[in-house]
């Protein structure tokens, strides 16, 4: 069944009494590519990590286990969410090992060449100009620096058939490989995997180093 226009826009900007529900919904759902995802980006102490569309904060959570000297930094364009995810990580934020601000990925508020590690997941649906997002997030990538890219193609039937396509950007796995690599990128891996809900389609890209 096709999922309904107000349910999908809520997922894509999570707003209200609804959108606080989605939102604990969609941590629960979205966990299985979450975790894939930060075990792609192998992960060191002393990483700099940002999450793109950072959403609920569990994933933040998680990253700081792996990352006790390192520097964790989530956007996300739901007040909700943002909310959220500063309750989720209150003393991670406290001690100044998580920050948390609402913007845009083609509007990050760091410096360039920042992160050295980044992932984004079921975020590119709802971007219209993903060849600017993805420029931006190269912008704050450090030379040598990791992101995973996780999100449904094209080329997954149920995906288009379960998802309304005036709310969803639904790309092809190429169209989404050919724009990376346009911004800079350079493909290292390109790992598929079906968490439970679909195929899922992890791209592994770096950064070419100066």
């Amino acid at each position: 069944m096709k999922r309904p226009d107000f349910i999908a826009r809520q997922s894509g900007n999570p707003k209200g009494l609804l959108g606080g529900l989605i939102a604990r919904i969609m941590a629960k759902e979205t966990a299985p590519e979450n975790l894939i995802a930060l075990d792609l980006l192998e992960l060191e102490e002393w990483d700099r990590l940002l999450e793109i569309g950072s959403g609920h904060g569990a994933t933040l959570a998680e990253a700081a286990v792996r990352m006790k000297n390192g520097s964790i930094a989530g956007i996300d364009i739901s007040k909700v969410m943002v909310r959220l995810a500063e309750k989720t990580n209150q003393q991670n934020i406290k001690s100044k090992l998580i920050q948390i601000h609402r913007a845009s990925s083609d509007d990050i508020p760091y410096p360039a060449k920042t992160f050295t590690k980044l992932l984004s997941i079921h975020t590119i649906y709802f971007l219209d100009d993903l060849p600017d997002h993805l420029a931006e997030i190269f912008r704050v990538t450090a030379p040598g620096g990791r992101f995973v890219l996780g999100f449904r193609p094209g080329e997954d039937e149920g995906f288009a058939e379960n998802f309304p396509d005036n709310v969803y950007q639904i790309r092809l796995k190429s169209e989404v490989l050919r724009l990376l690599e346009a911004a800079g990128f350079e493909t290292i891996t390109v790992h598929e995997e079906d968490p439970g809900r679909g195929r899922v389609v992890f791209a592994v890209v770096e950064r070419p180093g100066d």
